[in-house]
């Protein structure tokens, strides 16, 4: 017969493995909110946007200020709102990364809210709040790069000439003068981009290579940061942030060690130094430190080519994440080789909307909606006009008609529509409306259904001088057609 201590003993060991899954998802909700808050400083610095307005130095602000103590649940809470909010504001003129990292806060705050609401007071624990939003951000990861896959699949990116595979890498070897000037090169790095760019989330995926994903993931787009051609470090360091919610229970709490020693040796180093007389040795240490530091931007400098002093620090910072997540992979510990539970297993059923909505948008240019911010960035993609360059998805597929009804402006007083004149570019019409609105005093001349119009000024057209409804001036946007049959490499 089962004694009473043979029956306690599961029992007990079911309550210390759920006490640890806790404690692990505490250490990883920390990690988050250092990392989240890090990703939004390096979206700031790309778009120089500090103190562009009030709302851009309050979320300055409060992503520092959840740095100072990322275990807060208020302060995560706080620069999650105001991200939203400068999303809603900047709508729909908003990079496919930051308008990913508003679902993810959304994530966040409606994981807060619910939980709030079922507990039915304003405390929350972190374990709590985390395992409600984790699996929720894991799945639209996973959409994500789905997408970001998918849209490559067409004609013109798998063409060497005009891919935005072989300009990315011309675009890096100019900035790292020491990488190969080859054609082979150049071709492998197209389709190489698609399969990491799918092996990633299939890796993230599957239990025993979650960590590898991370590894590859990091490292992948840690070398684009560095790409001349756009600021992508404000998109990789977002990936960091989302990439630590697929690591191994214990990763987390291993990184937070980590730090705690780090910070312990060089504040016990620090008293040191201030405790000891001025000598040759002190004076050797300090100067060293200038010297070091004095090479890093000499190399900087050489191998950067000091075109952004903000590659600095994603140097320094991208360089830690895959050191790091790479001796976690090798090493091979105990604590980080425990899986992470309910990785897909939201607990507010509710939440799903959300990858929903992700996969909507990047569904978009498919169904004849939008074509920017859509996660088709960098892709060659083209869908507008009744034809496409997609390997199997047919133009038939779209379900609006917006990408249909294209014009050419031939000639605009305003600057920005002439720009389109200039460069022989076709726009949706919806589009062309929304940008000849914001020029009322302006005129213009377009072709449109082969019919040309000149319109002396856009206040006075019966069409242009419309209002176009809000909902649809702040969902939709649409980037401009080139008017040839191959798609040239565009945001």
């Amino acid at each position: 017969m089962r004694t009473e201590v043979q029956e306690r003993r599961p029992l007990e060991r079911a309550e210390v493995e759920e006490k640890e899954r806790e404690r692990g998802a505490r250490e990883a909700y920390v990690v988050f909110c250092c990392l989240w808050a890090v990703a939004t400083l390096f979206h700031l610095a790309a778009d120089r946007d500090w103190d562009r307005s009030l709302l851009q130095f309050a979320l300055t602000s409060s992503a520092v200020w959840l740095l100072v103590k990322p275990s807060s649940i208020p302060r995560l809470l706080i620069l999650a709102l105001l991200q939203i909010m400068a999303v809603g504001v900047d709508a729909p003129h908003v990079s496919n990364h930051w308008l990913f990292t508003a679902f993810v806060n959304v994530a966040i705050v409606g994981s807060a809210a619910l939980a709030m609401t079922g507990e039915r007071r304003l405390s929350i624990e972190k374990a709590q709040l985390y395992a409600g939003f984790a699996p929720v951000v894991r799945i639209g990861v996973i959409i994500l790069y789905f997408f970001a896959v998918l849209h490559k699949l067409n004609t013109d990116f798998l063409a060497p000439e005009g891919s935005c595979g072989t300009i990315f890498y011309l675009a890096l070897q100019d900035r790292l003068p020491f990488l190969p000037d080859s054609s082979l090169l150049q071709t492998a790095s197209i389709y190489g981009t698609i399969l990491v760019e799918a092996a990633i989330p299939i890796l993230l995926c599957l239990r025993k290579t979650r960590m590898l994903g991370v590894f590859l993931g990091a490292a992948f787009h840690s070398v684009v940061g560095f790409n001349p051609v756009s600021t992508f470090y404000d998109f990789s360091s977002m990936l960091f942030a989302v990439f630590i919610l697929f690591a191994p229970e214990g990763f987390s709490a291993e990184v937070r060690r980590n730090y705690d020693r780090l910070k312990a040796y060089l504040r016990d180093r620090t008293a040191a130094l201030d405790a000891a007389p001025y000598s040759g040795t002190r004076l050797l240490r300090l100067s060293s430190w200038a010297v070091l530091c004095l090479l890093l931007l000499v190399v900087s400098s050489v191998l950067l080519r000091g075109s952004d002093y903000v590659l600095l620090f994603w140097f320094a910072y991208s360089s830690l994440y895959v050191v790091t997540s790479g001796a976690a992979l090798f090493r091979k510990q105990e604590a980080a080789a425990v899986p992470v539970t309910g990785l897909f297993r939201p607990r507010h059923a509710v939440l799903l909307v959300i990858p929903a909505l992700i996969f909507l948008n990047g569904l978009s240019p498919y169904l004849g909606l939008k074509t920017e911010n859509s996660f088709a960035m960098f892709s060659n993609l083209r869908t507008e006009g009744g034809q496409t360059n997609h390997l199997f998805i047919p133009a038939h597929t779209q379900l609006f008609d917006f990408q249909q009804d294209l014009v050419e402006v031939t000639g605009s007083s305003a600057a920005q529509l002439q720009v389109l004149a200039d460069e022989q570019k076709l726009l949706p019409y919806l589009e062309f409306r929304i940008r000849a609105g914001y020029r009322q005093t302006d005129s213009v001349t377009y072709i449109r259904n082969g019919k040309e119009r000149i319109v002396p000024r856009v206040a006075e057209d019966p069409e242009l001088g419309r209002p176009v409804p809000l909902h649809l001036k702040k969902l939709l946007w649409f980037r401009p057609v080139d008017n040839v049959e191959v798609q040239e490499c565009r945001h």
